[in-house]
């Protein structure tokens, strides 16, 4: 409760929205300009098209493009230590866990087999 959490990935903003309920805010961030007329966004929301340059969070949620150099890239941007990155099942999602030396600290059993990461 209370964190400010950084979204790498908008998508249909189910997980923003989800996330919504207990931050204190949540800058999500989707190259692609649909994402942000999908859905209302709460007002502790940020919906931007380029990664922000200022501030920390204390997390961030990783649900962008999947294939490895996408995903590689968005761990370096992560602006926290701590990592939540979705679909950690597929192969080039972790391969980029195992290659960019997170530790992995929990994979919850969920269908799309969330890893909770921690930045070395």
């Amino acid at each position: 409760r209370g964190k400010r959490v950084l979204e790498i990935g908008t998508g249909l903003g189910v997980s923003t929205v989800a996330m919504a309920e207990t931050a204190a805010s949540v800058a999500s961030v989707d190259v692609d300009p649909w994402c942000h007329s999908a859905r209302e966004f709460p007002e502790n929301v940020t919906l931007l098209s380029e990664m922000p340059i200022e501030g920390e969070f204390d997390i961030t949620f990783i649900d962008g493009n999947h294939r490895y150099d996408s995903v590689m890239r968005d761990i370096r941007q992560a602006a926290s230590r701590v990592l939540v990155i979705h679909d950690s099942y597929l192969k080039d999602v972790r391969r980029a866990i195992k290659d960019s030396k997170l530790l992995v600290v929990e994979v919850y059993p969920t269908r799309c087999r969330l890893a909770l990461c921690e930045k070395p």
